[in-house]
């Protein structure tokens, strides 16, 4: 029992920000995804509208989950955080636009479920975001 402590012990250190990308991911999607339900089934909101909205909301859950637990990337000072802020932000517009074209083609203009596509997508943005914090916006200064 104790090699097998041992072992998932060293492979959590090796892919601990993996691992608590993908936990954070999970719920910057839950974030997402109940944003977008909750104002299209329950207040009528257009796709469009209630996808951007959702991105919003998302992006700030994670900015701050990412530069917190994901990337340990708190530097100090203003001119680092603006820094993170912007190209989070950017970073996170362009995969947000990724995911706007995903559901207008597939859901808006070929009436595609938008359950099976905003699975798609979240995908497909995780994948793409981790990529994206990983190389720019919280790269560890040499």
């Amino acid at each position: 029992m104790d090699k097998l402590i041992d072992f998932v012990k060293r492979m959590y250190e090796k892919y601990e920000a993996i691992i608590l990308y993908v936990f954070f991911g999970g719920l910057t999607t839950v974030v997402d995804f109940t944003v977008y339900f909750s104002t299209t089934r329950l207040f009528g909101l257009n796709e469009q509208i209630a996808t951007w909205l959702a991105w919003f909301c998302a992006v700030l859950f994670a900015f701050f989950t990412n530069r917190k637990w994901v990337f340990k990337a708190e530097h100090p000072g203003f001119k680092a955080f603006a820094w993170q802020v912007g190209s989070f932000f950017a970073s996170r517009l362009f995969s947000g636009f990724i995911n706007w074209l995903m559901i207008f083609v597939f859901v808006s203009l070929m009436g595609i479920s938008d359950i099976i596509i905003k699975c798609a997508a979240a995908v497909v943005v995780i994948i793409l975001n981790y990529i994206l914090s990983k190389l720019i916006v919280f790269k560890k200064k040499d």
